[in-house]
């Protein structure tokens, strides 16, 4: 039996992304479930899939070769951490080193501030420019951005005793050097 199969383009491996029923969709999103994350697509995201799948030139089996070389950091890295979702965009399929990133140094610093709170009583919060300079500070000192909030941090909770205080703001100053910053903050509001 002789049977002539046409190559799919790109619009093709693309209908097949866009199925409700595409095996390799689903089963990225369930490998990714089994870690507590939702992980879902952008359209663009998947057209993007489809044309680099097409420059495999290996047919419908290039879409999971190409998904598992992008997605593999993100589910090496973020089963360890407390991201519940991951939207794939044409941002992240950009910039993935970048996003992983990103998302690794939230969510690091969401789990220190969970836990000031729970054990202090406080929430910090970190404005913009103070994490971009723990964004930078981790990757020149190596450590995780967790413990580098504790080391820098540790003693903040006396000063927010002291004080009463509810919240706290970290600023960029407060990162470059915390045990002034904080000095200084309780000289200027202690008589308050």
């Amino acid at each position: 039996v002789y049977v002539i199969l046409n190559v799919l383009d790109i619009d093709g491996l693309y209908q097949i992304l866009r199925n409700k029923h595409s095996t390799v969709v689903i089963g990225k999103k369930l490998d990714f479930k089994s870690y507590g994350i939702d992980l879902d697509f952008s359209d663009k995201a998947l057209l993007t899939f489809a044309e680099r799948a097409h420059q495999e030139k290996t047919g419908a089996r290039g879409l999971l070769s190409v998904f598992e070389k992008f997605l593999i950091k993100f589910e090496k890295s973020l089963p360890s951490t407390s991201i519940e979702k991951l939207l794939v965009d044409e941002e992240l399929i950009a910039n993935p080193n970048e996003s992983l990133k990103h998302l690794l140094i939230e969510d690091g610093i969401q789990s220190f501030q969970k836990e000031f709170l729970v054990e202090h009583g406080t929430y910090l919060e970190f404005d913009e420019e103070a994490m971009r300079l723990l964004e930078t500070k981790v990757g020149t000192e190596l450590k995780s951005i967790k413990q580098l909030c504790n080391d820098l941090f540790h003693d903040y909770f006396h000063g927010m005793r002291l004080l009463n205080l509810e919240s706290f703001t970290i600023t960029k100053e407060a990162v470059e050097n915390p045990e002034e910053y904080l000095n200084n903050y309780i000289k200027d509001n202690y008589n308050n």
